[in-house]
């Protein structure tokens, strides 16, 4: 089975772990190269991830027992995916697509983290992106244990899916990898656990169609009607994030983005025209590109 290190399909990878082994599918060696040499990512948006991955490999190593070739398989965690979609053609609009996957050599157990830019706009009401960031990473958190609870819906099912987010100015936060096993301390912290007990069902039924169709390509069982229900929801588990922005729409911020709308006031916030802000959603700033987002 050939293992596209670049492959952004999550489906595909969690078929390739268990069938592959998790060694063969991460993609460490990705972020081993210059980021001028990788054609996928905009610079900003390596060096975020790469960041992470250097962090959590820190993490492992200083768990690791002195002598140990390698840490137990539970205390070894490999980042599997750097930008990804449940399944090829799923991800319509931007916040649909997850950033960076790690799991333990189990793979029952998973960190999601995402990348992002600035905490605020640049623009003269300095909107905080923060609730944003949070939705969004909550929101993809759902779905990928959704994913994971109907890929893996036979032997060794998911534990948790531990999520949380990083800006240009802010990394990991200390409780992140402090304790993965445990909820965060407080409702304050940027952090999601999502276990069988509080996942919220995600995937849309086209997307599970489009993951049967590709289980059937690797001559896996589809997962019953049963499991099926278990996992399935509708559009309003998506976040409603206000300051999200469509690609191809200029960088706005939505309190100038309404007052243009609503009001025909002018624009003093990179906007160049009313019909540019329809369906107004992020000014993401410098800290991603909108390539990454396509």
């Amino acid at each position: 089975m050939f293992i596209n290190l670049s492959g952004t399909c999550a489906t595909t990878k969690l078929v390739q772990c268990r069938q592959m082994g998790v060694y063969e599918c991460e993609v460490t060696r990705k972020f081993q190269q210059d980021p001028r040499d990788v054609q996928d990512l905009h610079e900003a948006d390596f060096l975020a991830r790469k960041k992470v991955v250097d962090e959590v490999a820190d993490w492992i190593e200083s768990r690791t027992p002195q002598g140990a070739r390698r840490p137990s398989p539970m205390d070894d965690w490999s980042p599997i995916l750097y930008d990804y979609e449940i399944v090829k053609g799923s991800a319509k609009r931007l916040k649909d697509r997850g950033h960076l996957i790690f799991t333990d050599m189990t793979t029952t157990r998973f960190l999601l983290v995402m990348c992002f830019g600035d905490e605020a706009s640049s623009c003269e009401h300095n909107m905080s992106y923060e609730d944003d960031y949070a939705a969004i990473t909550k929101a993809n958190a759902h779905r990928f244990f959704s994913l994971l609870k109907y890929v893996y819906n036979g032997e060794q099912p998911p534990k948790f899916v531990r999520a949380t987010y990083t800006t240009t100015h802010a990394g990991l936060h200390p409780e992140f990898l402090s304790s993965v096993e445990n909820a965060p301390s407080s409702e304050a912290v940027p952090i999601f656990h999502i276990t069988p007990d509080n996942f919220t069902p995600s995937l849309l039924p086209g997307e599970v169609e489009r993951i049967d169709n590709l289980l059937t390509s690797f001559k896996k069982s589809v997962p019953s009607a049963e499991v099926k229900a278990a996992v399935t929801g509708d559009k309003s588990s998506r976040p409603a994030v206000e300051t999200w922005m469509a690609e191809g729409h200029v960088y706005v911020c939505k309190v100038q983005a309404r007052a243009i709308l609503q009001q025909g006031l002018p624009n003093n916030c990179l906007a160049n025209s009313q019909e540019s802000l329809q369906g107004a959603i992020f000014d993401h700033d410098r800290g991603m590109s909108r390539r990454h987002f396509q």
